[in-house]
């Protein structure tokens, strides 16, 4: 993608609108991803967008970043599917995609994945409850 050639030498202000554009690509890459059925690939962008916001992060801490951009590996769902496997772990992540909407994957330990997409805007409830009425039923539906 085109942020791997335009992060060296930007000021603070070009870099905050740099990453405000990107997220929004991402987001609609995502959503574009996800409307044609393709979670598993909408996955993998996510995943994708976090590196690279992670990797920017280091290299704003970091005073040497020349080879930063270059050793950036993006994980595949193979890669996540391997590592649930490895650690008997089921594992969530979930992506914002706009103000009133994130999409939830969760990925069993025997590989299967599910996605969930889910509107914010009437959700006016606390963690525990969000998490018994959203997460919750996803997990168990997909540990088969």
């Amino acid at each position: 993608m085109f942020e791997e050639y335009l992060r060296p030498g930007l000021r603070d202000d070009q870099k905050i609108s740099l990453f405000e554009t990107q997220s929004s690509l991402y987001g609609s890459w995502q959503t574009a991803l996800v409307e044609q059925g393709n979670y598993n690939q909408a996955l993998e962008v996510a995943e994708r967008g976090r590196a690279r916001a992670f990797v920017e992060l280091l290299a704003q801490r970091l005073s040497d970043r020349s080879d930063l951009d270059a050793t950036i590996k993006f994980p595949t769902v193979a890669e996540i599917q391997a590592i649930a496997k490895s650690q008997q772990a089921t594992l969530v992540t979930y992506s914002i995609v706009s103000n009133s909407e994130i999409y939830v994957w969760v990925i069993q330990p025997n590989g299967n994945i599910g996605f969930k997409r889910l509107d914010l805007k009437p959700i006016e409830l606390n963690n525990r409850r969000f998490w018994q009425i959203t997460l919750l039923p996803l997990i168990e539906a997909n540990k088969h």
